[in-house]
């Protein structure tokens, strides 16, 4: 299987057109994301990179917006904040804290793909990185899939959830959605983080929505 072909290998047939219509269909584009796989040490995986597409659309309820991928090896999974290893990252382990003080809830399985199942996209800002350098990949081009990306969901009457400066930056694209933003979970910000019951408010607005509330356990 070749690089295009183990990329697009996952994605969910309801996201085709709007794939078809994006950055993603821009053979340029590929290329030069397959050159930095060819050229560095790059994360996640070739098939991980657009895992966060292997949900079906209309079941998405949430977005929360991450950075870019952990830069260790055998990390990063596709999903923002999940992880493949049994350790759990700091940032994630912050969330995980939060969860436990307002919801009484303990986590110790690094994979999110339970949150996923239920309708929370993990977006990163960035879809993928070089090993060991954080934020590499700024310049590669992703913005230009994630802006309209978000603008397409946004029509759905969505959740974003925005921590950190990073993902505010994207505030200016949400329109029809209810926002809920707040500091990075990253052991510099945790202060700023904690003991804002981020996970019981987007419950209580699923609520209010009508939709199905999520069940933050991960095991």
């Amino acid at each position: 299987m070749n690089f295009k072909e183990s990329l697009f290998n996952n994605i969910d047939a309801s996201w085709l057109d709007f794939i078809n219509n994006s950055i993603l269909n821009d053979t340029t584009f590929i290329m030069k994301l397959e050159n930095e796989y060819l050229s560095n040490t790059c994360y996640p995986d070739v098939q991980d990179i657009l895992r966060v597409f292997s949900y079906p659309e209309n079941s998405i309820k949430v977005v929360i917006l991450g950075q870019d991928p952990y830069h260790s090896k055998g990390v990063a999974d596709g999903l923002a904040f999940s992880c493949k290893q049994d350790k759990i990252p700091p940032s994630l382990n912050n969330i995980f804290k939060e969860i436990n003080n307002d919801l009484n809830i303990i986590n110790t399985n690094p994979d999110l793909s339970k949150w996923a199942k239920q309708g929370i996209m993990l977006l990163n800002t960035k879809l993928s990185v070089k090993a060991g350098l954080a934020n590499s990949h700024n310049k590669l081009g992703w913005e230009k899939l994630i802006i309209p990306l978000i603008k397409y969901l946004d029509k759905k009457d969505l959740i974003f959830v925005l921590w950190g400066n990073d993902a505010k930056k994207y505030k200016q694209y949400i329109i029809n959605s209810y926002v809920i933003e707040g500091a990075h979970p990253s052991p510099f910000s945790y202060h700023l983080f904690k003991n804002n019951n981020y996970f019981s408010k987007i419950n209580e607005l699923l609520v209010k929505q009508h939709k199905q509330i999520i069940d933050w356990h991960t095991e």
